[in-house]
């Protein structure tokens, strides 16, 4: 039992004081007719008997007024409307990049088969941040959490065996670097996705383990290999020649599955353990059980429907008025009979009222039912869901703009802007804000870059500090200025993202990046940024030929710089007063500082001035 909006309560003061006010008036009325009787008959021909009538109708009205507030204010019989809110993941693949994953007795080898997997992964991701990094003696985060596959997977595909920075295997590294990666994100779930042979020569582990599961993180292993194992063929820098890898006692070495070191390390920190296969699904698996309730339990934010008390507060409140208008203040044949109709009239409407009480509640469970669709994945079931309570509910803009969400998550952007469209006649700040913000997100992606930029600034006029906002109008303004150089591997920006998982959701908003509908694997359009910069410029000839031109200096990486930062701050400016200029241009310094932080935290290991590391003994 409660009510959805109990500020609106509130005007029960203002009908009090209407209550006293009539009271008041009534009393002196009454004594005003006293007055004028002066205890004669004329007391009956003053009306003194409609005295108790007009208190009658009074009364009536009073009670009306009240029926109308409670109803305004959303009462319920049971459970509340708390909705099901669709929650994004954060993952990271630790991917296992020493010698060992060289070895072929999975085919075509170790490595080769996990990053097939990771490709797999990421043709099918829908709406989660995923982050890289790799590990052999030591770990290196090299891609941070982003919605942008596309760079994801233009790292994993740069990423070679051997290249971490230190040679060896060490999972509790590993997993440290995760552990760190992770502890500082919002996301409502988040876990690691450790790609390796089980080889490990590091030393912590159980700590490391333990780390993790203090923490709430899962770790899901994907076991890459077989317990025979097989040798490891490596390349001689020199020569070229191909042959298999010998210990320091001149054997061949034998690399073998480490399993019970996988299935150790998921069951300690609530993850799940696999092999992998030639199919390279194992991977998708292991996703999906991150994704999976156990993490964080959708039934405990589900919506059990309550019984709505609304209509019958509007029924009993249209029934006190009519009754009030009809009651005269004398008694007459002609009043009784219209009384008599008023009654038939209620009779009549409290007949409909289980129909009409049933239409909320149908629409309540449609739209329910259509978000519950909508966090599975299946977007064309959810979208049914929000039609079906838009035609029960066409009043409501929330069913508007969920319905906008299921369109963006099938590709049909120019549809879903329109839903979004309507969902802004909205007197609901939030709602408002939402939808100007995923209009901007599929404008985006359409290539339609002005008016996304204009759709963010809308943003950040009515919410100066939406980080997102501000991030995604950059990455608006960057499609608007003159071809760049591509940004380095392993520092890859986002694409247009919300900052919660997103969707439709009861009272929230913001639907993330999609897969294209109807198969797997990115729609370019959709999860795609357009190449940035144009063809590479011819480079100058070195024998400074005749005849030859010699090419205009290029603008140095700080000029390039300086004009970035001066169209941002042209741009912010427009956005209105209460973005400061300023402001943005700290915010973007600090996320540029955090991103070389990170990089520098996990890319670079320790070494002494002017020494190398030493290379471990055990080097695969």
């Amino acid at each position: 039992m409660g009510v959805a909006s109990p500020a609106t309560l509130m005007l029960l003061i203002a009908v009090l004081l209407l209550g006293v006010l009539m009271w008041s008036t009534l009393r002196w009325q009454r004594s005003a007719q006293q007055q004028l009787a002066g205890g004669s008959d004329l007391a009956l021909l003053a009306g003194a008997g409609s005295w108790r009538r007009r208190v009658i109708k009074a009364g009536l009205l009073l009670a009306g007024l009240i029926a109308m507030v409670a109803g305004a204010a959303g009462p319920y019989a049971g459970h509340g409307p708390e909705p099901i809110k669709p929650q994004r993941t954060d993952v990271l693949v630790v991917l296992d990049v020493s010698l060992s994953m060289l070895a072929q007795d999975v085919q075509p080898s170790r490595f080769e088969t996990a990053r097939r997997g990771i490709r797999t992964l990421l043709d099918s991701l829908q709406s989660d941040r995923v982050g890289v990094a790799i590990f052999g003696g030591r770990a290196a985060l090299r891609v941070p959490f982003t919605l942008d596959y596309t760079a994801v997977r233009t790292a994993v595909d740069a990423i070679t065996p051997d290249s971490a920075p230190t040679p060896g295997s060490s999972l509790s590294e590993a997993l440290r670097t995760g552990l760190s990666a992770l502890r500082n994100s919002d996301a409502p779930r988040k876990g690691i996705l450790l790609i390796t042979d089980g080889e490990d020569l590091g030393v912590e582990l159980d700590a490391a383990t333990a780390e993790l599961k203090a923490a709430g993180i899962p770790v899901n292993t994907l076991g890459v290999g077989t317990a025979q194992g097989g040798p490891i063929p490596v390349r001689d820098a020199r020569t070229g020649v191909v042959a298999n890898k010998l210990d320091s006692r001149g054997q061949t070495v034998t690399t073998r599955l480490g399993e019970q070191t996988l299935r150790d390390i998921a069951t300690q920190t609530g993850g799940a353990y696999l092999a992998a296969t030639s199919g390279g699904r194992e991977l998708l698996r292991l996703y999906d059980a991150l994704r999976a309730p156990t993490l964080a339990p959708v039934e405990e934010s589900a919506a059990i429907p309550g019984n709505s008390l609304t209509p019958w507060l509007a029924l009993l409140a249209f029934t006190l008025l009519v009754t009030d208008l009809l009651v005269g203040e004398r008694s007459s044949a002609r009043a009784r009979r219209a009384s008599g109709i008023a009654a038939a009239a209620t009779v009549g409407l409290l007949a409909l009222m289980p129909a009409c009480s049933d239409a909320v509640d149908e629409a309540f469970v449609l739209n329910q039912d259509g978000l519950s669709a909508y966090d599975r994945g299946q977007y064309d079931s959810a979208l049914e869901q929000f039609r079906k309570a838009q035609v029960r509910r066409p009043d409501l803009p929330l069913l508007d703009f969920n319905a906008g969400a299921g369109l963006y998550k099938k590709g049909e952007d120019e549809r879903a802007i329109r839903e979004w469209q309507r969902a802004l006649q909205t007197d609901e700040e939030d709602l408002r804000r939402g939808a100007e913000f995923n209009t901007g997100n599929a404008l985006f992606l359409l290539q339609r870059y002005e008016d996304a930029t204009e759709a963010f600034k809308r943003v950040l006029r009515t919410s100066p500090g939406d980080m997102d906002a501000k991030i995604n109008l950059e990455l608006a303004l960057q499609k608007l200025q003159p071809a760049r150089q591509p940004p380095p591997v392993g520092t890859p920006r986002a694409a247009p993202r919300g900052d919660d998982d997103p969707g439709p959701k009861g009272d929230q908003q913001q639907p993330p990046e999609r897969s294209s509908p109807g198969r797997e694997g990115p729609n370019p359009q959709d999860n795609q940024l357009p190449p940035r910069g144009g063809p590479n410029p011819t480079p100058p000839n070195p024998s400074g030929g005749q005849g030859q031109r010699p090419e205009p200096p290029r603008p140095s990486p700080e000029e390039l710089e300086r004009q970035a930062r001066e169209a941002l701050r042209r741009a912010i400016g427009e956005a209105g007063e209460e973005v400061s200029i300023e402001e943005a241009l700290r915010i973007l310094e600090a996320l540029r500082a955090r991103e070389q932080q990170l990089q520098g935290q996990y890319n670079r290991p320790p070494e002494t001035p002017g020494r190398p590391s030493p290379r471990p003994e055990r080097d695969w």
